[in-house]
């Protein structure tokens, strides 16, 4: 099927990817699943490189948490557990924390 054009691994990694950023997933957790997958890793970076994960990852933030940060460490603690576990980095999502703490201040 492949050589006939019917089935295409690059088209179904698109839109696998594609399918997963729309559901709100970060790059670590895509490029996981498509590790388990067994789709060729240098196609899978490619399509990864198509989005903006810091974009995505504050899309996702506002709609789950709204657009205030966290009162307490606690509820810090848990927002960043549930943006890690969609597949965003620690590092993005504290970057994220700081910079609408500090929109909030002004």
């Amino acid at each position: 099927m492949a050589e006939e054009g019917a089935q295409s691994d690059r088209r179904y990694l698109e839109g696998f990817v594609r399918g997963r950023v729309a559901k709100g997933y970060g790059e670590a957790r895509i490029r996981q699943e498509l590790r388990c997958k067994g789709l060729d890793p240098e196609e899978a970076a490619a399509a990864l490189r198509e989005y903006d994960w810091d974009e995505l990852l504050h899309e996702v933030y506002r709609k789950r948490f709204g657009r205030s940060t966290a009162a307490s460490p606690k509820e810090r603690a848990a927002q960043m557990r549930f943006m890690q576990q969609r597949g965003f980095s620690a590092s993005a999502v504290s970057r994220l924390l700081r910079r609408m703490g500090r929109d909030e201040d002004d």
